[in-house]
């Protein structure tokens, strides 16, 4: 019988799901404000040539992981959660299987090496850190366990003490006038020591593995993953593929202020990503049951992240050169003009609850067509900027697909719950954005600091949001129960 959802379902569901995503918002700042402090000393330690070189290696091996972790990941967690007897058996297979997929990355590693003309220190990095994603990608199917049992503070807390000790030994490296690749390698250590801790903990607190390999199981697993390894091919396409042409047409120094434009961004696009996480079970629930309610969430959830893409853009855009100058120092002013390019992205951020959608309603092969168009578009402008104009082509090329994403993705799911294109919420949006840009960019030019700058913006912004009625008390109350479930009361 299909059942309606309440609110009172709804509180119940948002429980687990706002449990969970605060402490991946937690976990997530703290480990952002802990790798900001390590990029921004290394940073200023071995110049822009050296975080090049760093990026050169993340991207390429980060590419080739791809082959190692098959999408195996979220096939865990499904089957895990449904049935926590599996768990033994399928933790021992998936990291057996990843086991024999890393001689597969060391032997493709070896011939792209061998063909690339890379300096020697470059391949010694990239080495070190095929290690460093090798550790980390066994973490995951510990990882997938915690998060089939809802224990998702222990991975949280593996994360934190991981990056905590890079860190800590990283700055006394510097201290200490290590190497480039003496500073790389604590990652490394760092990496293998969170995964000691993780088995550690999954063993004692949840599931005890076993060393049996089940052939026919792990032939299944790899067939039922193609689908998740498709979409993880294309996500990590499309933030990978602009550095790999990137280190292949130009210097790493243009590598490094790429990536230093881009690392803002990045961390930026977290609180969506985080947002998503919270959704999407509550879109996959109302599929099931209502699709009223479904067309209610997504509503709501569109306008949300509007809401917040808009000043956002705005303000990173604003406030790019003051934080590159802070974060990066001097040496990376060229990271200014890539920051601002990129930051046209965030007003595309409503791409989260698109995807959202997409997946919770069974559109995934859809979902996953026309994003693998949109990486090959980038591919295509990657190859056609980059060599002309380096780290701003490079920008180009992976910010003209995100706008033709929006415009696509939103016009696709408006017209598949048979909602109107919110116009009249953008162009309300559009002026508090103004007003905001306006008083943050006389701020600044009048010498105020940025934070104080920032801080202005953002309550002018609120205020005029709320004088104009952006979103409807119904709309607030479901926002509510998705990421706040004690301001949604029971019926």
């Amino acid at each position: 019988m299909t059942e309606k959802i309440t609110p009172r379902v709804l509180l119940s569901t948002a429980r687990t799901v706002s449990k969970n995503t605060l402490t991946l918002i937690a976990g997530s700042a703290i480990s952002q404000l802990l790798r900001v402090l390590y990029i921004g000393l290394l940073a200023r330690y071995i110049g822009a040539e050296g975080l090049g070189r760093i990026s050169t290696a993340t991207a390429l091996v980060s590419l080739l992981m791809l082959m190692v972790n098959f999408g195996l990941d979220a096939l865990v967690i499904r089957e895990v959660a449904s049935d926590k007897s599996r768990a033994a058996s399928y933790v021992t297979n998936v990291a057996l299987i990843r086991l024999l997929l890393t001689w597969l990355l060391g032997a493709m590693l070896f011939v792209i090496v061998s063909l690339s003309p890379y300096e020697t220190e470059t391949v010694v990095i990239i080495v070190v850190y095929a290690f460093v994603y090798v550790f980390e990608s066994l973490f995951d199917v510990v990882r997938s366990v915690f998060h089939a049992f809802q224990k998702m503070e222990y991975g949280v807390a593996a994360d934190v003490t991981r990056d905590l000790m890079n860190v800590v030994v990283s700055i006394v490296g510097i201290g200490l006038g290590w190497s480039l690749v003496g500073i790389v390698s604590v990652s490394a250590i760092a990496s293998l020591f969170k995964l000691v801790v993780g088995v550690a903990l999954m063993r004692s607190r949840l599931v005890s593995t076993r060393l049996c390999f089940d052939v026919r199981l792990s032939g299944r697993l790899l067939r039922e993953s193609l689908p998740f390894f498709a979409l993880l091919c294309i996500s990590f396409a499309a933030e990978r593929l602009s550095i790999i042409v990137l280190s292949w047409t130009d210097s790493a120094e243009s590598v490094g202020i790429y990536s230093a434009g881009a690392f803002a961004i990045t961390a930026v696009l977290l609180i969506p990503g985080m947002f998503y996480q919270s959704i999407f079970p509550a879109f996959s629930q109302a599929h099931q049951f209502s699709r009223f309610e479904l067309c209610r969430l997504y509503e709501a959830s569109y306008k949300a992240m509007l809401l917040m893409g808009f000043p956002l853009a705005v303000g990173t855009f604003l406030v790019s050169s003051e934080l590159i100058d802070l974060v990066f120092g001097p040496e990376f002013v060229g990271a200014t003009v890539v920051m601002r390019i990129l930051a046209i992205q965030l007003f595309t951020i409503v791409g989260y609850v698109n995807g959202a959608f997409f997946n919770a309603t069974k559109r995934q092969t859809l979902f996953m067509i026309l994003r693998g168009a949109s990486v090959g578009l980038s591919a295509m402008l990657s190859f056609v900027l980059i060599p002309n104009f380096g780290h701003i082509g490079a920008a180009v090329a992976v910010t003209i697909p995100a706008v033709i994403d929006f415009g696509l993705f939103s016009a696709l799911c408006h017209r598949y719950t048979g909602l109107q294109l919110p116009w009249v919420l953008a162009l309300r949006t559009g002026i508090s954005t103004g007003i905001m840009g306006a008083v943050v960019y006389v701020a600044l030019n009048h010498g105020l600091n940025v934070f104080a700058a920032v801080l202005l913006g953002s309550v002018l912004y609120m205020l005029a949001i709320v004088a104009l009625k952006a979103l409807s008390s119904g709309e607030r109350r479901v926002i509510g129960a998705m990421v706040f479930p004690s301001l949604l009361q029971h019926n």
